[in-house]
């Protein structure tokens, strides 16, 4: 068993290595920009799972754009495993397995959400204020609330009382 560090160190060397290898030897017209997310490392360094994602520049293919890159990662597995292991100096080479990463598809897609509901609270709060009649004496809202105070005033040293000064270290 390995400790804990060196799986983190050999995890991210695979990850780097296999990388490298994706954009320079396994290039492949078809297949767009695939990127290794994360690798996770046994602890007893017997399998690497190596989490993948693809970007493709067309989005209604895309299911067809990661079928093609899982089959082309499936075929080079072996040369992968064979480079990962003449790289590798342990005495137990991971075997290494492909899986498809779907927490960028759903940070993208949360994104998406947030990005609609964004589009949706200033359509409403746009529509909310062409109702209200516009007052020109009005003060801002940015300026009401340096004037109310919400902030300690600083000092003469320049410190505020929510930023004290750090204690001095002894030697």
């Amino acid at each position: 068993m390995a400790s804990e560090r060196s799986v983190e160190r050999i995890a991210s060397w695979i990850q780097r290595k296999v990388a490298t290898m994706l954009l320079r030897d396994l290039k492949d017209p078809r297949v767009g920009l695939i990127t290794v997310t994360r690798v996770k490392v046994s602890k007893d360094l017997e399998t690497a799972i190596l989490y993948y994602s693809v970007m493709s520049s067309d989005l209604q293919h895309e299911e067809a754009e990661r079928n093609k890159a899982h089959h082309l990662l499936q075929r080079a597995t072996p040369f992968v495993q064979r480079e990962v292991g003449r790289g590798l100096h342990t005495r137990i080479v991971p075997r290494i397995q492909f899986e498809y990463d779907d927490a960028v598809e759903g940070a993208i897609n949360m994104n998406a959400l947030l990005d609609r509901l964004a589009r949706q609270r200033r359509e409403r709060e746009g529509a909310a204020e062409s109702d209200e009649p516009s007052d020109s004496d009005e003060t801002p809202p940015a300026m009401e609330s340096e004037s109310e105070g919400t902030a300690p005033p600083p000092r003469r040293n320049g410190r505020t009382r929510s930023n004290p000064p750090r204690p001095r270290r002894r030697n």
